[in-house]
């Protein structure tokens, strides 16, 4: 039985792991695939930023974005008797609730306005390149390199 406990738990660390260093790769990747480029072509592929910031000379742009989920849960009523025969209720909620994702993509740029770094947060990004990181991802950039 224990072995089949350390088989377990181990299948989850390694997936939880694989999840954690798929996200740190994925977002690594595109913020470093603009490097080199105009903050324009940034601007394109991702729209306006959310904001526009110099900070101790550097001049940053910073796209946020929140998520709301909500999710309903069920409730479970149960009936029981006791030893007189008296019937009594019990009621038990599972599950619901709503969750907040979040994002931050930081981007900052030299005098010339070309893209020298990039950073990003959060907890809603992806750890894969389908769906919002191909759309955030420099399209001239090659991912075989």
């Amino acid at each position: 039985m224990k072995k089949v406990l350390y088989i377990f738990l181990s299948i989850i660390l390694v997936q939880v792991s694989a999840f954690g260093f798929g996200v740190d790769n994925t977002m690594s990747t595109v913020m470093d695939s603009w490097k080199g480029c105009h903050i324009d072509r940034v601007i394109d592929r991702w729209g306006f930023p959310t904001e526009e910031k110099t900070i101790a000379g550097h001049k940053i742009y910073i796209w946020k974005t929140e998520r709301i989920e909500s999710s309903s849960g069920y409730t479970e009523t149960k009936a029981h008797k006791d030893s007189k025969g008296r019937t009594y209720y019990t009621t038990d909620t599972y599950g619901g609730g709503t969750e907040v994702y979040t994002s931050e993509r930081i981007i900052e740029v030299d005098e010339n306005n070309i893209v020298i770094r990039g950073k990003w947060s959060g907890n809603d990004l992806p750890f894969t390149f389908m769906g919002v990181a191909k759309q955030w991802l420099n399209p001239t950039y090659e991912l075989n390199k």
